[in-house]
Protein backbone atom coordinates (compact mmCIF):
# COMPACT_ATOMS: atom_id res chain seq x y z
CA UNK A 1 0.00 0.00 0.00
CA UNK A 2 2.91 2.35 0.70
CA UNK A 3 4.15 1.91 -2.87
CA UNK A 4 0.75 2.76 -4.34
CA UNK A 5 0.58 5.90 -2.19
CA UNK A 6 4.05 6.98 -3.31
CA UNK A 7 3.16 6.40 -6.96
CA UNK A 8 -0.01 8.48 -6.60
CA UNK A 9 1.93 11.23 -4.83
CA UNK A 10 4.56 11.31 -7.58
CA UNK A 11 1.87 11.28 -10.26
CA UNK A 12 0.23 14.27 -8.59
CA UNK A 13 3.53 16.17 -8.43
CA UNK A 14 4.34 15.43 -12.06
CA UNK A 15 0.87 16.47 -13.15
CA UNK A 16 1.22 19.74 -11.21
CA UNK A 17 4.65 20.38 -12.76
CA UNK A 18 3.23 19.88 -16.26
CA UNK A 19 0.41 22.33 -15.57
CA UNK A 20 2.85 24.95 -14.19
CA UNK A 21 5.25 24.48 -17.11
CA UNK A 22 2.48 24.82 -19.68
CA UNK A 23 1.42 28.12 -18.11
CA UNK A 24 4.92 29.59 -17.64
CA UNK A 25 6.73 28.46 -20.78
CA UNK A 26 5.99 30.13 -24.10
CA UNK A 27 4.37 27.94 -26.71
CA UNK A 28 5.72 27.20 -30.13
CA UNK A 29 5.31 29.90 -32.73
CA UNK A 30 2.43 29.42 -35.08
CA UNK A 31 3.32 31.90 -37.77
CA UNK A 32 1.37 31.58 -40.97
CA UNK A 33 3.27 32.36 -44.16
CA UNK A 34 1.87 34.82 -46.67
CA UNK A 35 2.21 33.63 -50.27
CA UNK A 36 1.88 35.29 -53.65
CA UNK A 37 -0.37 33.81 -56.31
CA UNK A 38 2.67 32.51 -58.18
CA UNK A 39 4.09 30.62 -55.20
CA UNK A 40 4.65 27.70 -54.75
CA UNK A 41 5.37 26.59 -58.31
CA UNK A 42 8.73 24.78 -58.38
CA UNK A 43 10.27 21.88 -56.49
CA UNK A 44 10.56 22.35 -52.70
CA UNK A 45 8.64 25.62 -52.70
CA UNK A 46 5.94 25.63 -50.04
CA UNK A 47 8.14 23.55 -47.74
CA UNK A 48 10.24 24.66 -44.83
CA UNK A 49 13.95 23.84 -45.18
CA UNK A 50 13.73 21.27 -42.39
CA UNK A 51 11.23 19.20 -44.40
CA UNK A 52 13.31 18.99 -47.60
CA UNK A 53 15.83 16.26 -48.46
CA UNK A 54 18.49 18.99 -48.08
CA UNK A 55 17.75 19.58 -44.36
CA UNK A 56 20.97 20.11 -42.45
CA UNK A 57 23.00 20.77 -45.59
CA UNK A 58 22.33 24.46 -46.21
CA UNK A 59 25.18 26.95 -46.17
CA UNK A 60 25.03 30.71 -45.64
CA UNK A 61 25.12 32.43 -49.02
CA UNK A 62 25.03 36.02 -47.75
CA UNK A 63 24.54 38.01 -44.54
CA UNK A 64 23.45 41.61 -43.96
CA UNK A 65 23.26 43.30 -40.58
CA UNK A 66 21.05 46.30 -39.90
CA UNK A 67 20.28 48.71 -37.08
CA UNK A 68 16.62 49.27 -36.34
CA UNK A 69 16.19 51.81 -33.52
CA UNK A 70 19.32 50.61 -31.74
CA UNK A 71 18.70 46.90 -32.19
CA UNK A 72 21.18 45.08 -34.44
CA UNK A 73 19.39 42.53 -36.60
CA UNK A 74 20.72 40.02 -39.10
CA UNK A 75 19.31 38.91 -42.44
CA UNK A 76 20.74 35.72 -43.93
CA UNK A 77 20.12 33.80 -47.11
CA UNK A 78 20.85 30.07 -46.94
CA UNK A 79 21.50 28.02 -50.08
CA UNK A 80 21.68 24.38 -51.13
CA UNK A 81 22.58 23.52 -54.75
CA UNK A 82 19.85 20.85 -54.95
CA UNK A 83 16.96 22.61 -53.18
CA UNK A 84 17.36 26.39 -53.50
CA UNK A 85 17.27 29.07 -50.82
CA UNK A 86 15.45 30.32 -47.78
CA UNK A 87 15.80 33.56 -45.83
CA UNK A 88 16.08 34.10 -42.08
CA UNK A 89 16.03 37.25 -39.95
CA UNK A 90 17.30 37.27 -36.35
CA UNK A 91 17.18 39.64 -33.37
CA UNK A 92 14.16 41.62 -34.56
CA UNK A 93 11.00 42.95 -32.97
CA UNK A 94 7.63 41.29 -33.38
CA UNK A 95 6.56 43.85 -36.01
CA UNK A 96 9.31 42.70 -38.40
CA UNK A 97 9.16 40.00 -41.03
CA UNK A 98 11.28 38.31 -43.66
CA UNK A 99 10.42 37.87 -47.31
CA UNK A 100 12.00 35.86 -50.13
CA UNK A 101 11.25 36.51 -53.80
CA UNK A 102 11.76 34.24 -56.78
CA UNK A 103 12.17 35.52 -60.34
CA UNK A 104 11.89 33.00 -63.14
CA UNK A 105 13.17 35.23 -65.90
CA UNK A 106 11.43 37.46 -68.39
CA UNK A 107 8.43 35.20 -69.03
CA UNK A 108 8.39 32.97 -65.96
CA UNK A 109 6.29 33.42 -62.83
CA UNK A 110 7.45 35.83 -60.13
CA UNK A 111 6.61 34.59 -56.64
CA UNK A 112 7.25 35.42 -53.02
CA UNK A 113 6.76 34.07 -49.53
CA UNK A 114 6.69 36.10 -46.30
CA UNK A 115 7.07 34.90 -42.74
CA UNK A 116 6.31 36.92 -39.61
CA UNK A 117 8.12 36.62 -36.28
CA UNK A 118 4.89 35.66 -34.47
CA UNK A 119 6.11 37.02 -31.15
CA UNK A 120 9.60 35.55 -31.43
CA UNK A 121 12.76 37.48 -32.29
CA UNK A 122 13.40 35.57 -35.52
CA UNK A 123 11.62 34.17 -38.56
CA UNK A 124 12.55 32.11 -41.60
CA UNK A 125 10.79 31.53 -44.87
CA UNK A 126 9.79 28.48 -46.80
CA UNK A 127 12.03 27.55 -49.72
CA UNK A 128 12.28 29.54 -52.94
CA UNK A 129 13.69 27.65 -55.90
CA UNK A 130 16.51 29.62 -57.54
CA UNK A 131 17.79 26.65 -59.54
CA UNK A 132 17.93 26.27 -63.34
CA UNK A 133 18.36 29.97 -64.10
CA UNK A 134 15.84 31.29 -61.59
CA UNK A 135 16.89 33.94 -59.04
CA UNK A 136 15.95 34.65 -55.43
CA UNK A 137 16.49 37.53 -53.06
CA UNK A 138 15.76 38.18 -49.38
CA UNK A 139 14.35 41.21 -47.57
CA UNK A 140 13.91 42.14 -43.91
CA UNK A 141 11.04 44.56 -43.27
CA UNK A 142 10.14 46.32 -40.01
CA UNK A 143 7.05 48.51 -39.64
CA UNK A 144 6.65 48.53 -43.42
CA UNK A 145 10.21 49.76 -44.01
CA UNK A 146 12.81 47.69 -45.82
CA UNK A 147 15.75 47.51 -43.42
CA UNK A 148 18.00 45.02 -45.25
CA UNK A 149 18.16 43.28 -48.63
CA UNK A 150 20.27 40.52 -50.09
CA UNK A 151 20.23 40.99 -53.85
CA UNK A 152 19.26 38.48 -56.52
CA UNK A 153 21.16 35.22 -56.48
Amino acid sequence: MKTRGRVLAWAGLINSAIVVASVLLPGAAEAKPLLSGEYPVYAYEGQYPTSTPCAGGFGVHATKTFNWFGRIGTLRMYYHPSCGVYARVDNVESYCYVQSHRNSGEFGPYGWVTETTDGLNYAYTMMTNNLNGRLSDAVAICSGTEVARITWF
